[in-house]
């Protein structure tokens, strides 16, 4: 089975500080309890100022990646706020060993509240320049937070809705922060290419077909019968593409053709968490639908020699 990808939503109240984001990662993913432990006994619990919470970072013994990730979180509070400016190094501390285990998820944080602003830090806003802010009630989050979530949510992906099916969720103990966490769904783009033909005999339709099939980069080609002016019955072609090959087939298109024009597009895709059958005969495609069932299709060449239609269907019933 493949590597299964999270997407991570944050959701912050206007409670939220640095501490309580890292208490509820930590809640969200109790199999890193240890791991997390062990990083704040290395870095100390304490509230320090940037400079000393930096020193203090470079001396303990981590990890690459934490490290890395723990020192871009410094370097944002200290372009923002200062030298002098307080962060809990704890926290991340904390942030950072979720990053660096879970390297693949992809983050998203809700709308950021906007609390009290004649109270609010000011350079939080630079920091997350671009994100959507909510009128609300309690205080806007601390430096710190908006630190670590700048670095977690490097896509800027912001006010979203999250995807996928959901696993799991949990927040602090205040219920101030909730951390949510999908099975990914996967996003792309792909290119589409549609045209009618009316004036092509089957076989001419067949052997165009065959070759378009055969261009890399084309990832499907559906045909579609229908009329056209002065009664004509058509076939519409309509074709998925890798973008990049997008040129190239729209030529190939023309080429083994007699359209005098298409249309074309780049579509936004979303694609279900899937994954291949291991050892097993026939062979199976299972994906995770958002409701968070599993469902298989059968490989249909591994039931096409059976002699008939019941056979196949029994077959990849069972």
């Amino acid at each position: 089975m493949s590597k299964q990808r999270h997407h991570i939503h944050i959701t912050l109240s206007g409670a939220s500080s640095a501490r309580r984001l890292a208490e509820a990662l930590a809640a969200a993913f109790p199999a890193l309890e240890q791991r997390l432990a062990e990083i704040r006994q290395l870095v100390g619990a304490e509230v320090l100022t940037v400079e000393a919470a930096h020193k203090c970072w470079q001396a303990a013994p981590l990890d690459v990646d934490v490290r890395a990730i723990g020192d871009a979180i410094l370097s944002r509070v200290r372009q923002y706020g200062g030298e002098d400016n307080s962060v809990d190094l704890a926290a991340v501390a904390i942030a950072a060993s979720v990053q660096a285990e879970l390297s693949e998820a992809v983050w998203s944080v809700g709308d950021l509240p906007l609390g009290d602003i004649t109270s609010a830090n000011p350079a939080i806003f630079g920091l997350l320049e671009g994100y959507r802010w909510v009128a609300g009630p309690g205080a806007c989050p601390d430096l710190s937070a908006c630190a670590i979530i700048s670095e977690l949510n490097s896509s800027h992906s912001t006010g979203c809705t999250p995807f996928g099916a959901p696993l799991s969720s949990a927040s602090d103990a205040a219920g101030t922060t909730l951390v949510q966490i999908f099975d990914y769904a996967d996003s792309d783009t792909v290119g589409w290419i549609a045209f009618d033909i009316d004036d092509m005999t089957g076989e001419e339709i067949a052997h165009a077909c065959d070759h378009l099939r055969s261009l890399s980069g084309l990832i499907d080609l559906s045909l579609f019968a229908g009329q056209g002016k002065k009664g004509r019955p058509v076939m519409r072609f309509e074709l998925l593409a890798q973008p990049e090959q997008l040129d190239t087939i729209i030529a190939a298109a023309f080429e083994q053709t007699t359209t005098l024009g298409l249309r074309y597009d780049r579509q936004a895709r979303r694609i279900l968490p899937r994954w291949p059958s291991e050892g097993i005969e026939p062979r199976a495609k299972y994906a995770r639908r958002p409701d968070g069932a599993t469902t298989a299709k059968i490989e249909a060449d591994d039931v096409a020699s059976l002699p008939t239609l019941k056979a196949r269907r029994e077959a990849a019933r069972n």
